[in-house]
């Protein structure tokens, strides 16, 4: 970061208060423009101040109203967990990433991929091509700057089991727990492209995992095949299964 300096032109000042916040390297419109507020700039002067960033490349624009801070010329300073969940706020890690990171798989993904219960529309998608994205509201993608980040849309009420990380120094996002990382394993089987990767990480992450939480998580979301199969998977495991009745889950 560049010394600080009340002699830099407003739009640097605007930025540099954005950085030393040590919060995130993420911000949306009205965010700058708080911190404008602060540093006495007008809101009208700040919005241009803004665009003058983003056209010198002090500010790389995700989409209308959300900026990633980077220097000229260099890919954006935000980790790309932090960009997928200010995408698609409210959201969360999950699927291979989540499970990735949690080091139940090894296998890098090839995506960033959230959970979330908005409709996510990619900027490719206009017009009839947006509405009807919209309408399906379901899985979405955007590639920015070469990173590929895959949106799964999913109901508000199993927007649940989080923990915020922290991914550097300054900043946490939420990503799915362990446990609920691998209940999406149950869960969304045509995601994951395998019907057994949920019984396999039971099995072989059985010392790690908490087979109360898993099973209290499956019951949250309230599946009925998918409580049963997560039943079936910790009884196959010597000493995991929590003492419930068979009728819990069907």
């Amino acid at each position: 970061m560049v010394n600080s300096s009340y002699a830099d032109p407003l739009g640097i000042q605007i930025l540099r208060r954005l950085i030393e916040s040590g919060s995130t390297h993420v911000v949306t419109t009205d965010e700058a423009l708080q911190v404008a507020r602060e540093l006495g700039i007008s809101t009208r002067h700040g919005q241009k101040l803004l665009s003058q960033l983003s056209e010198s490349g002090w500010l790389h624009r995700l989409k209308y109203g959300l900026y990633v801070i980077r220097l000229p010329g260099e890919p954006p300073s935000a980790h790309p967990f932090e960009i997928a969940t200010r995408l698609a706020e409210p959201a969360a890690i999950s699927h291979w990433s989540a499970l990735h990171h949690w080091g139940l798989v090894d296998q890098v993904p090839f995506a960033i991929t959230a959970s979330t219960p908005r409709a996510i529309v990619p900027p490719s998608a206009r017009g009839r091509a947006a509405r009807e994205e919209r309408a399906r509201g379901g899985h979405a993608a955007w590639d920015i700057d070469g990173v590929r980040y895959e949106f799964v849309r999913i109901p508000a009420r199993d927007l649940f089991g989080a923990e915020q990380v922290w991914v550097d120094g300054s900043t946490s996002v939420p990503v799915f727990d362990r446990e609920r990382s691998v209940l999406d394993a149950f869960v969304h089987l045509k995601g994951f492209g395998t019907g057994g990767l949920g019984e396999e990480l039971v099995a072989t992450h059985a010392d790690s995992l908490d087979a109360e939480k898993l099973l209290d998580y499956a019951e949250v979301m309230g599946r009925p095949f998918v409580i049963a199969r997560v039943q079936r998977a910790l009884k196959a495991v010597e000493g995991t299964s929590p003492s419930r009745p068979e009728s819990a889950g069907t």
